[in-house]
């Protein structure tokens, strides 16, 4: 019996997979053709991200409007470029206008470059599909076209990018637009039998859970009445059979939807009758900061257990902006954001708050102290925030994904959501933290986005939400939370509900931190501090040590684990001294004089191996006459 059924389930995939996927039911309302996407990258990257081995950094050493283009670099294949992923505004089985501006200065005569669509078809299949290809001439601005391309039905994952056919050359994109008609999905307003995975929609996503659940794959515990399509509260291959009728068109409704008094389960999760209270204004804002919802999952079983009156505690992470600088720990957009969770979801005093944002620290440091500043507290929602602090370089993109995935991995299962900034000059490490967020299915909220569009608009001035380089005031502040308010709005909707939610084992630049912390002198063995004395400058490191210049005695000590970071004051001095650390008889050195630094804690790493075992570990200075606070050890576990 089980093979017969896998044998039909198998035949109704292959014929659903098999016919033009605009037989499915879609719920649209068009609107006329406008410009869904343009990407200027005047003072920041506008959402594109590297696509291979390549760097992509806007510049402004050659445009083909406004003063800044794309720079993408460092390529090692044809295929590495630069992409952006297109949102819910680009689907399937409807046409586009896409165009962009490129060129090259380093090379030959001419060279080929290429817009190209990725996307994943009906079968899950990862399709290439070549737009447009144009020849440029060296040093001169080429437009590459696509005029009415159709996105072809049943795909998902669309993604937009530049490489070139042949060469690895390095080359600039700039003015890249896409014209088409705008769809918005219409909800019904009452989600019913068919709808398995909540989304607005009933299609072949439906149909693949349907598939899912009936062998086994997938659980129907959250949605087994949307399933349930005859309404025997069975859910076999008969209901299969529904479900393919129903997108062939054969039937208009399953039998279950009209069943009286099979009513489906109150969910308080989502809700879609809401309108926006708004002025234009900050309600654009909002919309422009809403990056990507993310899987919700996480997010919509936290808000349940806040509405149930289960004690719930949202925690932040990141830099001065979240510690509250030119706001105050009252009004911050962490207290802020959080008093609106209580006031929207708690029954009370069941909704806590922490907050472990620390000036002048990096995702680096962050990594090190999340255990011990955050989520030794239990946090429930986490937002981490670090994109004017972190810089562009490998050891700060694993820190932050490594960060990112030791939350994500915490038993309590926390929701994770990415905040990004700007500063003044347009200076954001958006593109390498959306890269994260995408790998992991996480919300983005971009203030980075949201403020620039305003500054291009004329809409604001930077002094209406900052009063220095960095820093949002109290009103920039408020501003920030808004979005935040936003976006939890947004995640309770049922089209951007999800069901499920597992944590992937793709990573994007490296996850070799995730179990790194700080660890105390008694996890030490054998600990000698040498000519190190106890206690430092910083408060909040009071436990770690200073090295009195009196002579050059190394510390020693021995500790179970795959690697060591050092966690010092750093400031960009001559006299900041520099460590020379030895592990197993193995030397690095770690410098406390660095750039962009302001005499706070930071942290680097000064070894790392594949497999854990005794480190033996000594540190010394270079120079005994300079200054160095040891703030603490961090070890990779």
């Amino acid at each position: 019996m089980v093979k017969k059924a896998k044998r039909m389930i198998s035949g109704l995939l292959a014929m659903i997979t098999a016919v033009n996927m605009s037989c499915f039911i879609q719920i649209e309302n068009v609107s006329a053709s406008s410009e869904l996407l343009r990407s200027t990258f005047e003072g920041n990257n506008d959402g594109w991200t590297a696509r291979g081995n390549a760097t992509v950094e806007y510049t402004d050493k050659t445009a083909y409007e406004g003063g800044y283009s794309l720079y993408v670099s460092g390529r090692t294949a044809s295929w590495n470029g630069a992409m952006i992923g297109l949102g819910a505004d680009f689907k399937a089985g409807k046409s586009y206008d896409f165009s962009g501006a490129v060129m090259y200065d380093t090379g030959e005569a001419t060279e080929e470059i290429s817009m190209t669509m990725q996307y994943n078809n009906a079968s899950g299949e990862v399709i290439y599909d070549h737009l447009a290809t144009v020849s440029v001439e060296k040093n001169k601005w080429t437009t590459v076209l696509a005029e009415n391309y159709t996105v072809p039905s049943g795909a998902t994952d669309i993604i937009l990018y530049f490489e070139t056919p042949e060469s690895t050359i390095d080359f600039y994109i700039d003015e890249v637009v896409a014209y088409g008609e705008k769809s918005q999905s219409v909800t019904p307003t009452k989600r019913g039998p068919g709808d398995i995975n909540g989304d607005g929609y009933i299609n072949i996503v439906d149909l693949i859970y349907l598939k899912q659940g009936i062998m086994g794959e997938l659980s129907f515990a959250d949605f087994s009445y949307y399933a349930d399509l005859d309404g025997n509260k069975i859910i076999s291959s008969a209901d299969m059979t529904y479900m393919v009728k129903y997108l062939f068109g054969q039937i208009s409704e399953f039998p279950a939807t009209s069943m009286p008094g099979n009513e489906p389960p109150v969910d308080d999760n989502y809700d879609d009758s809401y309108s926006e209270n708004l002025d234009a204004k900050t309600l654009k804002m909002c919309q422009d900061s809403l990056y990507r919802v993310g899987n919700t999952k996480r997010l919509l079983d936290k808000i349940q257990k806040a509405k149930s009156g289960e004690n719930v505690t949202v925690g932040y992470i990141g830099g001065s902006i979240t510690e509250g600088s030119n706001a105050g720990a009252q009004l911050c957009y962490a207290k802020l954001s959080h008093q609106y969770f209580a006031d929207t979801f708690g029954t009370g005093s069941n909704v806590g708050y922490v907050n472990a944002g620390l000036s002048g620290t990096s995702s680096v440091l962050g990594v090190l102290r999340a255990k011990r500043d955050l989520l030794s507290k239990s946090p429930d929602v986490i937002f981490v925030e670090y994109s004017v602090n972190d810089q562009g370089s490998l050891p700060y993109q694993k820190s932050f994904e490594s960060l990112v995935k030791k939350c994500l991995m915490q038993e309590n299962e926390p929701a994770v959501i990415v905040l990004v900034t700007r500063s003044q000059s347009g200076g954001s490490c958006q593109p390498q933290m959306v890269a994260v967020a995408e790998n992991y299915d996480l919300g983005v909220i971009s203030v980075d986005n949201a403020v620039s569009n305003a500054l291009k608009t004329g809409v604001m001035t930077w002094g209406d939400y900052a009063s220095d380089q960095y820093h949002p005031h109290k009103e920039g502040h408020k501003l920030v939370a808004e979005f935040i308010g936003y976006y939890y709005r947004q995640a309770q909707l049922s089209k951007n509900r999800s069901t499920s939610y597992e944590i992937p084992s793709t990573v994007v630049y490296g996850d070799e931190y995730a179990t790194a912390e700080m660890v105390s002198v008694s996890e030490l063995k054998d600990f000698n501090a040498g000519s190190f004395k106890s206690g430092t400058s910083i408060s909040s490191f009071r436990d770690g040590w200073t090295h009195s210049k009196n002579g050059n005695t190394p510390m020693t000590f021995s500790v179970e684990g795959r690697g060591i970071f050092l966690m010092f004051k750093s400031n960009q001095t001559a006299s900041m001294g520099t460590a020379i650390v030895d592990v197993n008889g193995k030397q690095s050195k770690v410098s406390s004089n660095k750039l962009y630094t302001w005499g706070g804690p930071d942290a680097d790493l000064a070894y790392i191996q594949d497999k854990s075992e005794t480190l033996n570990v000594s540190i010394s200075l270079e120079s005994v006459s300079s200054d160095f606070e040891l703030l603490g050890i961090g070890v990779i576990r």
